[in-house]
Parts: C-alpha cells; sequence; structure tokens
C-alpha cells in the first residue's frame, strides 16, 4: 500500500497496444522529456522522493511497464526485446518523439533493445541494477564491469564512471541532473 502523504502527483492510465498501462507526467512542457520505467518490484512511485527535483528537467513521465506496477500484462511482453518494441509504442503514444531514459533494472535490457532498433528515439539512456547481457554493452562499459576492486584504489569508482558516461554522452549533461545521480547514489 502506498502511503498517500508522500504522493507527489496522481497516476492515471493510458491505453497502450491493447493495454491499460499505469503512468505519472509533470505538468511541464518545456524542453526535451524525460521517460522513466519503474524498477522492479517497485512502482513508479519509485520516483516519489526525486519526482520534484526531477520536474525541473523537464517533462518527466513514469510509467509502470507491462506486468509491473499495476500496469496489465500479456505474456508475449515478457521479454526484454518485446518490452523494448513496447516502450517504442509507449513513446508514440504519448507523443514523444525524442526522450532522455532512466530505465533501471527490468527496463534497461527493454530500452537497449529499443534504442537498437530506433536509435534516434533515445537522446540519452541511463540503466543499470538488473540482469544484463555483457554481449549488450560496448567496449568501455564491459572494462568497467569486469574491473576489480583493485583497479579504483585510491580514487572514488563514481566519478570516473560519471566521466565516462559524460564523455559519451551525445549532449551535455546538466550538473543539475548530476546531483540527482549522486544524492540518489548517497541514499543508497
Amino acid at each position: 500500500m502506498v502511503d498517500q502523504s508522500i504522493v507527489m502527483v496522481s497516476p492515471s492510465f493510458a491505453e497502450i497496444d491493447g493495454l491499460r498501462i499505469r503512468i505519472i507526467q509533470s505538468s511541464s512542457e518545456t524542453g526535451l522529456p524525460v521517460l522513466l520505467t519503474a524498477p522492479w518490484p517497485e512502482s513508479i512511485y519509485a520516483f516519489n522522493f526525486v519526482w520534484e527535483q526531477m520536474c525541473g528537467l523537464g517533462p518527466i513521465t513514469a510509467v509502470d511497464l507491462p506486468g509491473f506496477g499495476q500496469s496489465e500484462s500479456r505474456v508475449d511482453l515478457m521479454s526484454p526485446e518485446a518490452m523494448g518494441d513496447f516502450l517504442v509504442k509507449v513513446l508514440d503514444q504519448l507523443g514523444i518523439h525524442r526522450a532522455h531514459v532512466v530505465a533501471p533494472d527490468i527496463g534497461t535490457l527493454a530500452v537497449l533493445f529499443a534504442a537498437s532498433r530506433t536509435p534516434e528515439r533515445f537522446e540519452s539512456i541511463i540503466g543499470g541494477s538488473g540482469g544484463i547481457s555483457l554481449g549488450l554493452l560496448g567496449d568501455p562499459l564491459r572494462q568497467i564491469v569486469e574491473s576489480t576492486r583493485g583497479d579504483f584504489a585510491g580514487s572514488e569508482g563514481g566519478e570516473q564512471v560519471y566521466q565516462l558516461v559524460k564523455g559519451m554522452a551525445r549532449t551535455t549533461i546538466p550538473e543539475c541532473a548530476t546531483t540527482i545521480i549522486v544524492a540518489g547514489l548517497c541514499q543508497l
């Protein structure tokens, strides 16, 4: 049960590909949209404590993917590849032509499949914390995944990862996003 006293905004439902999908959208219409997929076993409420800060980045939409949170499910969507195709349908239904996507956990592979088929739809992707095939990673990220603790001795590894991602990004990562990411990591 969600404590309603901490809910920033009310969810709604959209019919997408014949399914009732739960979403939360910010009121902002300025800037490049940011799409958030809920991590398992959480729901869109996983973003509750950072929602207000995220809304400063632009239009924000959080979605419970099919079969998670309070979204309906279908057996044919329960693979990362099929979920990736569904994610593109979400973007289409919501009128989002290009977006930053934050897809932790189960959303990671789905967004990677979606981006491999429609790269023009994704300005940037933040994923992780979920199972991932090393074959889907590029060499720089594979080096980080395969590194040992000793490889980061004497340094804070988070800064190295941030600099790698920042260097690989097609656009400048706003400092306010860095603050949100660091604040989130500090709470873990």
